[in-house]
């Protein structure tokens, strides 16, 4: 199981209010609704509005799940400045066999090479990923020297062809996890389809019908002797 920790730089996406993330104190960012756009029904719906949840600090985060030992963060930066605190925070607490760390930004992914530990996986950024579907076209990907463990790329209508069944499975023989990413990864349809082809990890804005589908695979999965 994972714990997906991100953040964006705005707050529009998620709660009632608008603006910059790092144009607000703390105590105003913990003011919002932080589920108040959450929905299971395609907007009909906003059943977690006005229940109290706020944003949590990346600590609280750590003090909530620390007794499950078998979790697994994934801590997506969008700031290089968040790196060296953040991973000085997972020092602390010798949690860092437990993350995973990434960014979509070859700088900040720089950052977090500069600052890991080497127990620590990282994805690959958005450069990376660039070069080696430019490599895989020409038939040339066993080139480029991968120093990532965790590849893949963000899913969208547009760009769906490009994470292909063929390209993610050529993904896995470079021995790397492979992992997707994106606001279409979010159907039961699409979820399932990167479940079968043997995508590891799969970052989605419906855990619900994740969850579902890994107990009902689990379920017809035939009894071991």
């Amino acid at each position: 199981m994972f714990v997906l920790v991100l953040c964006s730089s705005t707050v529009d996406i998620t709660t009632d209010g608008d603006g910059l993330v790092g144009n607000m104190p703390l105590s105003r960012l913990q003011s919002l609704d932080a589920a108040y756009w959450y929905t299971e029904d395609g907007g009909f719906t906003y059943p977690l509005r006005d229940q109290g949840i706020c944003i949590p600090t990346f600590e609280e985060v750590l003090d909530e799940f620390e007794s499950n030992d078998k979790l697994v963060y994934f801590l997506d930066f969008k700031s290089a400045g968040a790196v060296e605190p953040a991973l000085r925070m997972v020092a602390e607490r010798g949690l860092e066999k437990r993350v995973i760390l990434g960014s979509v930004f070859p700088s900040v992914n720089r950052e977090l090479f500069l600052h890991r530990h080497p127990s620590s996986p990282t994805v690959a950024d958005a450069g990376t990923m660039l070069k080696l579907i430019l490599l895989y076209a020409i038939g040339l990907m066993w080139l480029y020297p991968i120093k990532h463990q965790v590849l893949g790329g963000i899913v969208m209508k547009k760009t769906r062809w490009i994470m292909s069944e063929r390209f993610l499975r050529t993904l896995r023989l470079t021995g790397c996890k492979v992992a997707v990413f994106g606001h279409d990864v979010n159907s039961e349809e699409e979820i399932q389809y990167f479940m079968d082809i043997g995508v590891q990890m799969i970052v989605t804005d419906s855990p619900n019908v994740m969850r579902r589908l890994l107990d009902l695979n689990k379920e017809m999965e035939p009894p071991t002797s």
